[in-house]
């Protein structure tokens, strides 16, 4: 049995069996009531699970002469010297086949992500290249 989003009526569907795609978050809240209750070790294993924040960032070039910069690689993993900022960018995208135009996806994860929450597009931009 669910209920209607807004509407306070009830629906019941019987099934073999249900996929739930919801938040790890809606899932940690107990807002739903499975039944059968989910099984001890299913609940443990999603009150063990933490969210942590992943962020990204997108270049594109008009410039074709940039291209020749890239590897020839869909994904590019970059090992940098041991700085202040090294593993921060560590893995690529490079969709500029599919896209027409040179193009890197960067991303950033952990406290590095948490990190770029409050600098500039600009400060994100020289970190990155």
């Amino acid at each position: 049995t669910y209920e209607v989003a807004n509407s306070g009526s009830q629906v019941r569907v019987i099934a073999n069996s249900v996929a739930v795609t919801v938040s790890l978050n809606v899932l940690k809240a107990n807002n739903i009531n499975f039944v059968p209750q989910l099984p001890s070790w299913k609940q443990d294993a999603i009150n063990g699970m933490g969210m942590g924040v992943m962020n990204k960032c997108v270049f594109v070039w008009d410039d074709q002469a940039v291209a020749q910069l890239f590897p020839k690689k869909f994904w590019i993993e970059l090992i940098s010297n041991q700085d202040s900022t090294s593993g921060r960018w560590t893995t690529f995208l490079n969709p500029s086949a599919q896209k027409g135009k040179p193009t890197l996806v960067g991303w950033v994860s952990g406290e590095d992500a948490m990190r770029m929450e409050d600098q500039t597009d600009d400060e994100v931009k020289a970190e990155m290249m």
